[in-house]
């Protein structure tokens, strides 16, 4: 499943869309839209698409969205910020920033977005928290390993971020919680999917994925939930191979149409 190829079709994140559009409305909106491996996704972060960046202005453009072809919209980090304003950074995976609205306002996002035969996907955060989350105080053993309180920054790539803690998948009140959050969002936001976000972490076990995507996917009679990972699974995590993401990055593919491309070019 995860190897079907999705477009990803990143637009401009700010202003007003329907002068992007050139000569490709046309073919975008004669093609097979909303078809599984055949769909146009817009990465849409709400702060900067709309000059006041709330999800009750965004809502008033998605009729443009639509006419551009675009099947899902793909929300970043919804979530609350810490201290660094980081969004992939969140202090609570069940509240929305205030900059951006209420729950309520994402809500009536995504029940626009289904009037318009659009899908809506948020960006979940499933490795880490920001240091000054809620759960470092209520729930610490969210963040302990081996039953002590060994907390660590997560490291990728050389990098380490100091911003957020590593969640702990080997506590098994953190897997109930991180699965209630993501039936939270299906539940009061009616979402239709979640773009992943560094689902090669180390720290998951591929396990938990395989049992959270079965579990959301028949969470709700009649609800389709789709899952989009945030790697190459083919080429880099192997592991995930089979857990049940229904499409990831496939970098490696990507680099080569790039690679085909620059070629023909000279």
């Amino acid at each position: 499943m995860y190897a079907r190829i999705l477009i990803l079709c990143l637009l401009a994140l700010c202003g007003r869309v329907s002068t992007l559009a050139g000569d490709y409305v046309s073919d975008i909106n004669s093609a097979a839209g909303n078809v599984a491996g055949h769909q146009v996704i817009y990465e849409m972060n709400v702060g900067s698409f709309t000059p006041s960046g709330t999800f009750a202005a965004a809502r008033e453009q998605l009729g443009e969205l639509k006419a551009l072809g675009v099947d899902i919209v793909w929300l970043m980090p919804i979530y609350p910020r810490g201290t660094s304003g980081s969004p992939y950074a969140p202090t609570s995976l069940t509240q929305t920033n205030p900059r951006y609205g209420s729950v309520a306002d994402l809500r009536a996002l995504v029940d626009r977005a289904h009037e318009l035969d659009m899908q809506v996907w948020l960006d979940w955060v499933p490795n880490h928290t920001a240091t000054n989350a809620e759960w470092v105080t209520t729930h610490p053993k969210y963040y302990g390993w081996n039953g002590q309180q060994q907390w660590r920054h997560p490291s990728a790539g050389g990098i380490t971020y100091n911003d957020v803690w590593q969640l702990n998948y080997y506590e098994p009140t953190l897997v109930t919680a991180m699965n209630d959050a993501l039936k939270y969002w299906i539940d009061e936001a009616d979402v239709d999917g979640f773009r992943c976000d560094y689902i090669a972490s180390p720290q998951i076990p591929a396990t938990y994925w395989e049992q959270a995507i079965a579990l959301m996917k028949d969470y709700k009679e009649g609800k389709s939930i789709t899952f989009l990972g945030e790697t190459d699974i083919a080429q880099d995590v192997t592991r995930l191979k089979n857990v049940g993401f229904d499409y990831d990055y496939a970098w490696v593919f990507q680099s080569s149409l790039a690679a085909c491309a620059a070629a023909n070019e000279r």
